[in-house]
């Protein structure tokens, strides 16, 4: 097999010339994260800016001060995304780029910053500036624990958190009370798998009333340092199956390194349903739980 070697001048009669740091950028703006950071990789308007020049990130994740952002830096707005809702109340500000120089950008969401400069201490700065005015205090030892729902947003999927208040945390006597004697063994014993093991399988089943999601509330309290919980809505079953799903696990995982996932599927029958008629698997809550643990 004949080997050849392509030289400089050669491959400058290949290849188009030029100018230092241009670069094509194809865009396809029917997809929805054209314009929001996704997966760790740089949307549309920080990759256009920087083209092939020099490009560093710095992230800081936490819980962000949307709307102070917005009154402080609105000169400087270049993206954004609000979300509107007949509660006044709840009208948030999402995906927030602002843009300080020709290259120089801060993304924003509700649980991450992101700095974009062309050296790793410029993009640090950006972010550390951010951290100061911006990042709000951890959440308090009383109160109760915390999950994220999914929510497919176009082509993304999204986090949203929600904080659980602090009497969704059963005492003993209540655990007893409301499931039956020897509730509490059962859910030590429930605690000491999710923290022991990496995997598993759990499935409650009841009538309506049983306290299904109530015990879950309270378990996402207990577990609050160490574990993260996502809850899957019916309506977004089938999005588990998606492509974007992987990419969104694995920046996930990325991100939270340190702590054991539980994903929380809400009237998962048929998700959960083995190829055949039988039902075997389901268990009966609080009475019985059947539990698969590797």
């Amino acid at each position: 097999m004949k080997s050849e070697t392509i030289t400089t001048s050669e491959a400058e009669d290949h290849f188009p010339k030029r100018q230092p740091n241009q670069v094509n950028v194809i865009c396809d703006l029917a997809e929805g994260n054209a314009f929001v950071e996704s997966h760790g990789t740089p949307h549309i308007p920080v990759i256009s800016s920087f083209g092939a020049g020099q490009l560093h990130s710095c992230r800081l994740h936490g819980v962000w001060d949307l709307d102070l952002m917005m009154k402080d830096y609105a000169r400087v707005l270049f993206r954004s995304i609000r979300k509107l809702n007949s509660n006044k109340a709840l009208e948030v500000w999402d995906d927030l780029t602002f843009q300080f120089g020709p290259r120089s950008f801060v993304y924003a969401d509700l649980t991450r910053v992101i700095g974009f400069a062309t050296t790793p201490d410029e993009a640090s700065s950006l972010v550390k500036k951010f951290a100061e005015s911006y990042l709000k205090a951890a959440i308090k030892a009383d109160t109760g624990g915390e999950f994220n729902l999914l929510q497919m947003e176009v082509t993304e999927i999204k986090c949203h958190k929600i904080r659980l208040p602090a009497s969704t945390l059963l005492t003993s006597e209540a655990l007893n009370t409301h499931y039956g004697t020897g509730s509490e063994a059962w859910h030590e014993s429930l605690v000491k798998k999710l923290r022991t093991r990496d995997r598993g399988l759990c499935i409650f089943e009841g009538v309506p009333g049983t306290g299904k999601t109530f015990y879950l509330r309270h378990l996402m309290a207990v577990l609050k340092e160490t574990h993260r919980f996502y809850f899957v809505p019916t309506t977004s079953l089938s999005f588990l199956s998606r492509a974007e799903f992987v990419g969104f696990w694995v920046e996930q995982r990325r991100q939270y390194s340190q702590q054991q996932f539980v994903v929380v599927l809400e009237d998962s029958d048929a998700a959960l349903m083995t190829r055949g008629t039988d039902r075997r698997g389901l268990g009966i809550f609080p009475g019985r739980v059947r539990e698969r643990w590797s």
